[in-house]
């Protein structure tokens, strides 16, 4: 977690322990974003953020051009999902869980009714939201699943969750998803060799998943 395992959520310093309607918009915009281009969505959600859309009530005036992270038409988009929100859940995604029963399949669908929001983005939502929305706990991507195999962690979400703390799965996922996307997987495995020495199995899980 040490090389990869910052989660979006902390990069934009969003409050998700929090669970404020605010915090939980932010988190939307961040899986919107990553559903449209993942190349850039970190930066189009911290300039988004910095202008003041933290949000659905009042979207601010927003200016872009072609150097930016995003454009006219995702800035219609981000204001399009505002409006949603707020006809839908009057501004409060804790209605979405509400209205999903606490059923992690039944909110991921409903997040995937968002305009815009696909798979990837609903798997980044529920990922950073896991140890507070808790029946989406435990979740690895398929990105992240992929990693833990390749790895020699094995792909059991249960088990690798009884190697960290709950409130640090999400790094855990993160930083596997990233893994998985980068093919980091020589780079991590030789920090983690360098590191572990003679340790036994179980330690040597550890500080790979530390690492």
């Amino acid at each position: 977690m040490e090389m990869f395992g910052r989660t979006f959520a902390e990069e934009l310093a969003i409050e998700i322990a929090q669970e404020t309607p605010a915090a939980l918009f932010q988190l939307l915009v961040v899986a919107l974003l990553f559903s449209i281009n993942s190349k850039v969505a970190l930066e189009a959600a911290k300039n988004a953020f910095d202008r003041g859309w933290t949000s659905p009530e009042k979207p601010p005036a927003l200016s872009y051009d072609d150097a930016g992270s995003y454009d006219k038409r995702t800035a219609k988009k981000i204001g399009m999902l505002a409006g949603a929100v707020m006809d839908r859940y009057k501004g409060d995604l804790r209605i979405l869980r509400e209205m999903g029963g606490h059923n992690s399949f039944l909110e991921r669908e409903l997040l995937k009714k968002f305009k815009g929001v696909d798979d990837r983005g609903a798997d980044i939502f529920v990922r950073e939201i896991q140890a507070v929305w808790n029946e989406n706990y435990p979740f690895l991507d398929r990105h992240a699943l992929t990693a833990a195999r390749r790895l020699g962690l094995g792909d059991d979400p249960d088990r690798l969750a009884a190697l960290v703390e709950k409130q640090d799965f999400p790094k855990l996922a993160s930083s596997l998803s990233r893994i998985g996307l980068s093919h980091a997987y020589e780079e991590v495995s030789r920090r983690a060799a360098s590191l572990s020495g003679a340790a036994d199995g179980t330690q040597k899980e550890k500080v790979l998943i530390h690492t």
